[in-house]
């Protein structure tokens, strides 16, 4: 099978502008002219002479979907753009009437092609560190046929892609794609790149997919220990019709390594990739709020360290109280004694008692910690411990007298501790016992 260098990412920046039509789905044959180009961000500001929508309303309009047929003035190329969940920020009424908008978020096809619902059969996922994880099947052949002509040949054989995870209406493969560049001196490389793919049965909208991405997302940082974003993403959807998703700055706020050495290898996840995918679907709902948290500071580069320590914490105990409900510090003379004095209650006093003795509200964090300490074997002694709390307490109630607090190469360190026992308690929810 030869290398496909078909490229769709035609270099989305701020260098590129889109001159062409726009429309609104539901009014295809209203076109407005307008200018699409990019912030120094890359965010996606479009300018168009008319307004889109009721034109005689003069209040600022959102749209969930805005379409242009287009034309790239850098490669010179047609192509269908759709923007999607767009907010007009600007507007001038007059006789030069401007309009802009702006948005994060926008598809990318080739050709101008007639509005769609947006509803897509495949996702295809890729990330810098998948490479480095995931080693290389297909076979590369290159080839300087006559050096005096500098005749050179490429040939790549693509390997079949292979399932992780099937269930009714969701499967995932891995799935490998062959590319080539060429070099000054005529001579050319090529490279195999690893994809996560991702079949809906049913088909899927654009909420769908970012659920599914997210899930993704959250655990492959699991497995790599690292922050992970997927760079490449594309959908097909069910027209057979290929975009190249985007999504500006979704990046910029986290801290991502593209090793994955430290983590879990890819041939111990193929081997239990049913089992690790299907109880990281069930446990991501039923712990959504915990692993939300988590998520939200785990890598998170504009987060100070006060609050993400407090963040790990809190996680912590609502971890405990979820998962040990019936846990009972109090020992066998309060749970004898409990006995003996409900025992000898009736009526309003017995339930008065009991709700007042069965309120675990009272048990302290540091108790809680203690226990997931034992239970997890989480390196922490109780002088550490102590300093901890201490801590916690001076940050969330703002008490100045409180003494004992850790110091701020100390509170670095204690949430690396933190950190990493989360990950690691995680993974054993998803039947991954990594000691």
């Amino acid at each position: 099978m030869g290398v496909n260098n078909n490229n769709t990412d035609c270099m989305t920046s701020h260098n590129n502008i889109y001159i062409g039509k726009w429309f609104l789905p539901e009014e295809p044959d209203r076109k407005i002219f307008g200018t699409l180009s990019f912030s120094k961000e890359d965010k996606p500001v479009l300018l168009v002479f008319e307004k889109l929508g009721d034109s005689t309303s003069f209040t600022f309009d959102n749209f969930q979907q805005i379409t242009g047929h287009v034309y790239n003035q850098n490669d010179k190329k047609d192509y269908t753009i759709e923007l999607i969940n767009v907010m007009q920020i600007s507007g001038n009424y007059h006789s030069s009437s401007k309009f802009t908008y702006k948005t994060n978020e926008y598809l990318l096809a080739k050709g101008f092609l007639k509005p769609t619902l947006l509803l897509f059969k495949d996702i295809y996922l890729s990330a810098d560190i998948l490479n480095d994880w995931i080693k290389p099947f297909g076979n590369i052949k290159e080839e300087m046929s006559d050096k005096s002509e500098f005749n050179f040949s490429i040939e790549y054989t693509q390997p079949a892609s292979f399932k992780l995870f099937v269930e009714d209406n969701l499967s995932i493969y891995c799935y490998f794609r062959g590319s080539y560049t060429w070099k000054m001196n005529r001579s050319g490389t090529a490279i195999e790149s690893r994809w996560i793919n991702l079949e809906l049965k049913k088909g899927g909208a654009l909420d769908e997919f970012h659920k599914l991405v997210s899930s993704l997302e959250n655990l492959l940082t699991l497995l790599f220990n690292n922050q992970v974003k997927f760079t490449s993403t594309e959908l097909k959807d069910t027209q057979d019709i290929t975009y190249t998703h985007y999504f500006a700055g979704r990046k910029d706020n986290f801290i991502t390594n593209k090793s994955s050495k430290q983590g879990i290898g890819f041939d111990y996840f193929k081997s239990n990739s049913q089992i690790i995918i299907g109880e990281w679907i069930k446990k991501e709902e039923e712990l959504r709020l915990l692993v939300n948290n988590f998520f939200t500071a785990f890598g998170n580069k504009t987060m100070y360290l006060e609050n993400r320590f407090v963040a790990y914490l809190s996680l912590l105990e609502q971890y405990h109280k979820l998962r040990f409900a019936d846990y009972n510090p109090k020992g066998k003379k309060y749970i004898e004694m409990y006995r003996k004095v409900t025992s000898k209650l009736t009526g309003d006093l017995l339930s008065w008692i009991k709700a007042r003795l069965d309120d675990k509200t009272e048990i302290r964090l540091k108790t809680r910690l203690l226990d997931l300490i034992e239970k997890f074997s989480i390196p922490i002694d109780d002088e550490v411990l102590e300093k901890i709390i201490a801590t916690r307490n001076h940050f969330v109630h703002l008490d100045k007298d409180i003494v004992n607090v850790l110091g701020k190469d100390e509170l670095y360190n204690i949430n690396q501790v933190l950190e990493e026992n989360i990950i690691r308690i995680l993974l054993r929810e998803i039947s991954i016992d990594q000691q």
